[in-house]
């Protein structure tokens, strides 16, 4: 029969094996945290001088990451945060109702809005995705915003030199017409 002191010595060993088990599966998670970590500072890299601002949001829609950002509005200052306390309340509305419908129905939403910021506006195609756990519960969103002011800016260039072209056209249209019309006039009153 076993003695006491064998009895405990056993129960330890399997402690320790048990704690060693812990510490490997912990040290795995850890491997599989900092292999993530550096695809996150990769993808960061990649994104630095694109025009794609990249954020996620909790279920309360406050910013809780910020890895691509406006120049005027810095990760420090949406942080904690959420789209009222950024931007005026009309567009801060806007954006926040298509945040909330991908929370309520998981859906991703692809939309174009515009903000303002440092008193300039800018046009964004947004991408909202939601995020889930591993049950599959909506944890919060994950964005991509495509800066599209200098396309819409050019657009409506575009649009002010056709306009500007098609009163020309008319302008220049009328000149024959005109002359013609005053020839007439004048030829009647020679002859009147």
């Amino acid at each position: 029969m076993p003695s006491k002191e064998s009895e405990e010595l056993r129960a330890e060993i399997q402690k320790l094996r048990n704690r060693i088990a812990e510490l490997e599966a912990e040290r795995e998670r850890l491997k599989e945290a900092a292999g993530s970590v550096d695809e996150i500072e990769i993808v960061k890299l990649a994104l630095r001088n694109t025009p794609v601002v990249v954020f996620t949001h909790d279920k309360q829609l406050r910013y809780n990451r910020v890895y691509t950002f406006h120049p005027d509005l810095p990760p420090e200052a949406m942080l904690g945060k959420t789209d009222a306390d950024l931007f005026p309340p009309e567009q801060a509305r806007h954006i926040m109702e298509i945040k909330r419908r991908v929370l309520e129905t998981g859906i991703e939403a692809h939309e174009e809005t515009s903000v303002t910021i440092a008193g300039a506006n800018y046009f964004y195609y947004k991408d909202a995705f939601p995020i889930r756990d591993r049950n599959g519960d909506i944890t919060g969103l994950a964005c991509a915003c495509l800066n599209i002011t200098e396309l819409r800016r050019a657009e409506e260039a575009l649009r002010e030199s056709e306009e500007r072209c098609r009163r020309l056209s008319e302008r220049v249209g009328e000149g024959p017409a005109k002359t013609e019309e005053m020839r007439r006039r004048a030829g009647r009153n020679r002859r009147g």
